[in-house]
C-alpha cells in the first residue's frame, strides 16, 4: 500500500490477515542546485527528521502488537533503534529501550 501528498511518500506492507508489517516514510526533497552536495544532503535529512520519517518493522504474536522497532534517522549510528515492547500480562504497559 503507498501513500503520498506534496510533503512525502509512505509504503506499508501487510500480511494475509490485516496486520502491518512494515512502514517506510521519506520525505520529498528537491535539491538546491547553487548549494554543495553536503548541504543538500544536510537539509533532506532535517525533512527527515521534521516530519518524523524512517522505517518501522512490526511483530505480532497472534493479533496483538508485540514488538515495533524503528530506525529514524538515516544518520543515526549503526545499531541505533528505537524498539517498543508489548507485554501481555500487564496489558498497557509499554517499554522503551
Amino acid at each position: 500500500m503507498h501513500f503520498e501528498n506534496a510533503r512525502l511518500a509512505v509504503e506499508f506492507a501487510y500480511d494475509a490477515l490485516g496486520r502491518r508489517l512494515f512502514k517506510h516514510s521519506s520525505a520529498h526533497y528537491k535539491p538546491c542546485r547553487e548549494a554543495g552536495s553536503q548541504w543538500n544532503r544536510n537539509e533532506h535529512e532535517r525533512k527527515q527528521r521534521e516530519l518524523g520519517c524512517g522505517f518501522t518493522r512490526y511483530g505480532w504474536d497472534g493479533d496483538q502488537l508485540a514488538w515495533e522497532i524503528s530506525r529514524r534517522s538515516t544518520r543515526a549510528p549503526p545499531g541505533a533503534r528505537c524498539t517498543t515492547c508489548s507485554n501481555r500480562a500487564a496489558s498497557c504497559r509499554w517499554r522503551r529501550r
